[in-house]
């Protein structure tokens, strides 16, 4: 069977780490050399939930892997970024993904359009790369983010790897590339597919409260306090802050907004204030409550059973009852359910006066005792005992077809009372081998372990014994399967007693050959061999393959078998071929010859055959064959020793030293290329490209992990700065930034005002600000960043630092606070307001490392 260029996918991209779906990128912040200086504005918010490609090709993609046009082998796709952080209306509405089609050797040669992809691929990826945007729940929506295919510069088109991700309302969504195989257009499980996580934060203009008519606030009850107040629009994300304006010693209020209630009295009331990050702020009175708690938790029952076998029993009801401290009252208590291990699940929770009742289900094909908990509010708290059986009603054992020389299983699976499969809950499989017609002798041929159910096969199949012994060409036995319970006691089901055939055939291997068929094919005479993945022993005639296994992809191998009666390629006979590995922690090999790469090292598949050496005799030798295959773990992930690195352009510039400091996961040992892209800040504010995408390191030295960006001598002004790319040879990439800016930064520093200049006389440094929470008058401030040059001793207003891909002209800065939730900045303002009472402070730094601190106080 051939494998297509974009195959079927795996369980896992990388063992233990990492699923197919997860991008290989260096990190989930990093943007994409993709955007190449260029703003992703097309139409603020545009765009829809789906794109679906130039929807030329309406058929099924049926490229194959050893077709003479297609590059090599693909093992996945990724998304150049893993996560995008967007503002409606806000400083970033926009940002940009591309798919990454990853190959087995990556060359970043094309880069510009990151496929590294020749015509047919890139033909695969225009007809069958599609776009969608869902939900958590999986539904394709497009309420939150649109998007639109990115338009190539001087009306060169669209290109299909590249959306733009256009902000429209608050929310997080999944934006998903996938290569819609069978061309149904929506995602299925054995599609490649990567994804991105979009958050989108849409500020509020104001907000009301909405807490309902007479609700009462119970003691020891938790309360979501972000459920009690409507933002206008609905849409908005805001981070709200809440905070007790009157008596704060009965409640507990989290930065989430989660509020408990304390010991309470009758009657008490709290004052609450909520502050969005416009500064607008709105109070409430709540009404809190002791309630009555419950004095004892009790269930109806002290145990319960579930079974999988048993249609009827695979859910049960659980009811408990709460007994009030003052008889006749209605408990207030809430009830939290709790599983140890947690096995079941709780739906369908209802309330009748003082019973609970929660509907239990299996979770999977849990077996055993399980502890359920009830606990109300007041820490009044009663268990139970749930045991979850698996009570076969029948079985069902699959006839068996094997080979000399293989060592298979009777496969048994039990079945409930619908016919539906059913965990094995420790139950015993007794087997017994009977001849064909029932009569119960010594199976010479075919025995079968009466525990394990492995079949053994001798090399030869005979018939007869001493001078009456002859060779046969096959054997039939039937086994005779019981099952029984973990005590050793017999199962009374009805069909608990199962018969099928085992069938074994007799091989006679002359000798064979076998070759991997993801990158090369045998002739008819099966005689093109690749024996030892290592050292391509043996290649295909006109052909010389210079492949890699790597860790985390799929390989087919394919055995010819030359039959020792007529010796010529039997193809039956190849299923006659017993297939082992050395190290299963390297690699596993199916009974087929897929090869599964698991872990970089090496590991022996030993492919093992008989041949008969004197049949008259019934003499038979069990021969093999071994090849060595090493994977090679690719890099996923690439760690620089920095990301950020500012220059001065004074004439002194020194080339900037960047390496490779980790390549993830551990093992991986990538060779890597290094490429540049140059823009500069234009008239118009916007940085231009004023080099193309370059390799920076001499085609002619060996690809390296570290290299020396050339800096020096090149009259960079002001306002450049320099991408980097490290481009490891499996897909994997991790970019630094060089700036070029005016002077050095000698100090930063905060001014009260905005827009504030040196010139400003009245001007006056902040290192301490004390504001109000929910007074218009006393509830915000704005601030001016400043910095400081080596060449004199004035201020300059700084610049915010907001995109990665952006030139800056001189250092600009970031801001962050030490604790969230008491005031919020506004980056492109400078505007501090106040949210809830606290302490916290404000850092202000340079990309060079300079920083100062402003400590906001919020009564």
């Amino acid at each position: 069977m051939k494998i297509r260029v974009i195959k079927k996918m795996m369980a896992y991209l990388l063992v233990g780490a990492m699923v197919l779906s997860t991008p290989m990128t260096a990190s989930a912040t990093e943007p994409s050399i993709a955007d190449v200086y260029t703003d992703t504005d097309d139409g603020g918010g545009s765009g829809s939930g789906t794109l679906s490609g130039s929807n030329t090709n309406t058929g099924i993609l049926d490229k194959e892997l050893n077709d003479p046009d297609v590059q090599a082998q693909v093992i996945g796709l990724a998304l150049d970024k893993t996560s995008l952080s967007l503002e409606k209306n806000g400083a970033v509405e926009s940002d940009r993904l591309q798919a990454r089609v990853l190959f087995t050797d990556y060359s970043p040669e094309n880069e510009e359009m990151v496929l590294a992809a020749d015509k047919d691929t890139q033909e695969i990826v225009n007809n069958f790369l599609r776009w969608r945007v869902i939900d958590d729940k999986g539904n394709i929506v497009n309420n939150v983010v649109g998007l639109s295919y990115y338009e190539k510069p001087d009306n060169g088109g669209k290109d299909y790897s590249r959306v733009n991700v256009n902000a429209k309302h608050g929310g997080t969504v999944q934006v998903q590339a996938y290569i819609d195989y069978n061309n149904n257009k929506q995602l299925d499980t054995d599609e490649f597919h990567a994804e991105a996580t979009v958050s989108v934060k849409e500020f509020a203009n104001d907000f009301t409260w909405d807490v309902p008519a007479g609700e009462k606030f119970f003691m020891n009850w938790e309360y979501d306090l972000n459920d009690y107040i409507k933002l206008d629009p609905e849409t908005a994300s805001d981070d709200v802050s809440f905070y007790a304006v009157t008596n704060a010693k009965k409640v507990t209020i989290s930065d989430s907004g989660i509020m408990k209630v304390k010991k309470v009295s009758k009657g008490d009331t709290i004052e609450v204030g909520a502050t969005i990050e416009n500064g607008v702020n709105h109070k409430t009175t709540l009404t809190l409550d002791p309630g009555s708690p419950a004095k004892k938790v009790e269930f109806e029952k002290k145990s319960e059973t579930l079974d999988h076998g048993k249609k009827q029993e695979r859910e049960k009801e659980l009811k408990v009852k709460l007994t009030p401290v003052t008889s006749g009252e209605t408990v207030t208590d809430l009830v939290k359910w709790t599983a140890k291990p947690d096995v079941v699940n709780f739906t369908d929770i209802s309330r009748d006066n003082n019973e609970i009742t929660a509907k239990i289900t299996i979770k999977g094909d849990a077996v055993g005792k399980v502890k359920i908990t009830a606990q109300a509010t007041s820490g009044k708290k009663a268990t139970t005992t749930v045991v979850i059986n698996s009570t076969p009603d029948d079985i069902k054992v699959e006839p068996v077809v094997t080979w000399t020389g293989k060592k298979p299983k009777v496969e048994v699976v039990p079945l409930g009372d619908d016919g539906e499969e059913i965990p094995v809950n420790k139950n015993g499989y007794k087997f017994e081998v009977t001849t064909v017609d029932g009569e119960t002798k010594n199976i010479k041929n075919i025995k079968v372990n009466k525990t394990s159910g492995a079949i053994t096969v001798p090399t030869m199949l005979t018939e007869g014994t001493g001078k009456n012994k002859t060779s046969i060409e096959q054997d039939i036995a039937q086994v005779k399967v019981s099952l029984t319970k973990a005590n050793g006691k017999k199962y009374t089901g009805n069909n608990v007693d199962k018969s099928n055939t085992i069938t074994a055939k007799q091989a006679n291997i002359k000798t064979i050959n076998v070759w991997n068929t993801t990158y090369a094919n045998a002739d008819s005479k099966g005689t093109q061999v690749l024996d030892d993945d290592s050292k391509n022993a043996t290649e295909p005639v006109g052909s010389s393959p210079k492949y890699k296994i790597t860790v985390g992809s799929k390989y087919q191998y394919k055995v010819n078998a030359i039959s020792g009666e007529t010796n010529m390629i039997d193809p039956e006979l190849s299923d006659a071929v017993a297939w082992t590995s050395s190290s299963a922690k390297v690699g596993t090999v199916s009974d087929g010859g897929l090869f599964t790469a698991l872990k970089g090292g090496t590991t022996k598949i030993k492919l093992s055959y008989v041949t008969i050496t004197n049949k008259a005799k019934c003499k038979a030798k069990l021969n093999s064959k071994t090849i060595t295959i090493k994977p090679i773990q690719k890099a996923t992930s690439l760690t620089l020793n920095k990301n950020v690195f500012v220059v001065v352009a004074d004439g002194k510039e020194k080339d900037v030293a960047i390496s490779v400091k980790k390549q993830l996961p551990s093992g991986s040992k990538d060779l890597i290329t290094w490429k540049t892209i140059i823009g500069k800040v234009g008239d118009d504010g916007k940085t231009k490209v004023i080099d193309g995408t370059n390799t920076i390191q001499d085609p002619t030295v060996k690809k390296t992990t570290s290299v020396k960006v050339p800096v020096k001598g090149k009259g960079y002004t002001p306002g450049t700065v320099i991408k980097v790319g490290a481009f490891a040879d499996g897909g994997a990439v991790s970019y630094a930034y060089i700036y070029i800016v005016a002077d050095k930064t000698k100090a930063v520093r905060a001014m009260e005002g905005a827009n504030i200049t040196t010139a400003d006389s009245k001007a006056k440094k902040l290192t301490k600000v004390d504001l109000v929470a929910g007074d218009s008058s006393k509830n915000s401030i704005t601030i001016t960043p400043q910095i400081q040059k080596t060449s004199n001793k004035d201020f300059i207003q700084a610049t915010v630092y907001s995109k990665e891909n952006i030139g800056y002209s001189t250092d600009p800065v970031t801001y962050s606070f030490n604790k969230a939730g008491i005031a919020s900045i506004n980056s492109q303002t400078g505007k501090i307001t106040a949210m809830k009472p606290g302490t916290t402070k404000l850092t202000i730094k340079t990309l060079s490392g300079k920083k100062a601190t402003v400590t906001i106080k919020v009564k």
